[in-house]
């Protein structure tokens, strides 16, 4: 199958095999009673899409990719969230296949996004990963908010640069929205006096 041009030659899914896996992933190659993998995804999956709270699964998605993928590296123990996969692999430069790491709330909170590196447009990677939409796809993640970009210690070195894209090539980045809500209600709240003593 022949996916990205990376630094001028075509990546295959023998030089990336994780990023072969997280698009079969992605193009619904999930069977619940296939794994105990495959179980947590499809459940959390549809829980997340069930419920207003956003449950975390991120991780898991691209832990499962690296496994299918034959990637011998140690996974993080909490696989599932985002920020565990700052130890994961070695640092590399942003480039397709890498396992990129974003914060959420704010870049110093334990809430994070991650997911492998498919392209970028100006301002944003394109991260194909679960939970974006309650869902596996492809999305923008701002440039500013990614924290860390590893790659598996035991593959291939990186080749380089990422595929440029186009902004409509991927869904819109998900927290705008929330973002502007909750930078309403910062500036709506109503300074606290001092308590006198």
């Amino acid at each position: 199958m022949t996916m990205l041009p990376v630094d001028g030659r075509e990546a295959t899914a023998a030089t990336m095999p994780w990023l072969d896996a997280a698009r079969r992933m992605m193009d619904g190659d999930i069977a619940p009673l296939r794994s105990r993998r495959d179980m947590l995804i499809w459940g959390l999956q549809a829980l997340s899409a069930s419920v207003p709270v956003n449950v975390a699964w991120c991780g898991l998605v691209v832990g499962t990719a690296l496994a299918r993928g034959g990637v011998g590296d140690r996974r993080p123990l909490l696989e599932a969230r985002a920020r565990p996969w700052l130890d994961f692999g070695a640092e590399c430069s942003p480039q397709s296949g890498a396992v990129m790491v974003f914060w959420t709330l704010h870049p110093r909170s334990p809430f994070g996004h991650v997911g492998f590196c498919v392209g970028e447009d100006d301002t944003a990677y394109h991260i194909l990963g679960g939970n974006q939409y309650d869902a596996i796809g492809i999305a923008r993640w701002p440039k500013a908010r990614l924290i860390g970009c590893r790659w598996p210690c035991h593959a291939t070195a990186p080749a380089g640069l990422v595929q440029r894209r186009r902004r409509a090539e991927a869904m819109p980045f998900q927290f705008e929205a929330w973002e502007r809500r909750w930078a309403a209600l910062r500036n709506a709240v109503v300074p606290r006096t001092p308590t006198r003593h």
